[in-house]
């Protein structure tokens, strides 16, 4: 999936893959990579989202299509 999230303003173009499964090899290794990495169950998706705990609108592309993937 290819998502444009500044269409209008650039071409940028961010590329959303699936996996089945991941591993995790720790924290990001530079500052500004992320500001929180956290495992978290796509139940809690919606969640996130309405406390405003999830504000990327590339990861909640990802995550939408990921809840509605079928």
């Amino acid at each position: 999936m290819k998502v444009q999230p500044t269409n209008g303003i650039s071409d940028s173009v961010h590329h959303i893959f699936h996996a089945d499964s991941a591993t995790y090899i720790g924290p990001p290794t530079e500052g500004w990579e992320a500001e929180r990495v956290e495992w978290a169950p796509l139940s809690d998706v919606p969640r996130l989202v309405g406390k405003g705990e999830l504000v990327s609108g590339t990861s909640m592309a990802a995550l939408l299509y990921a809840l509605t993937e079928k």
